[in-house]
């Protein structure tokens, strides 16, 4: 609906994503490089698929579904959303 009427919508699972940064950080990553490297890879995501002919939100589903393609020899069902 706010897409409808012209609002960019930032897809949840990108704009939540910060905290996996977090999480997981490499060897000697110190807070700030954990920020700026959420921060580079997020805003990445969020330009590449927002370039996207299909819009923000299919684009970054796009994008997700090709990196989980990675990770299994079969396509998952449905779209990587979040609950």
């Amino acid at each position: 609906m706010l897409e409808r009427k012209g609002t960019v919508v930032a897809p949840d699972f990108l704009a939540v994503a910060g905290p996996i940064f977090a999480a997981w950080p490499t060897d000697n990553q110190t807070s700030s490089d954990v920020i700026a490297s959420a921060t580079s890879m997020i805003s990445d995501a969020l330009e590449e698929s927002s370039k996207h002919e299909d819009g923000l939100f299919l684009g970054a589903c796009y994008r997700a579904e090709s990196f989980l393609a990675t990770w299994h020899d079969t396509k998952l069902f449905g779209r990587p959303l979040a609950s």
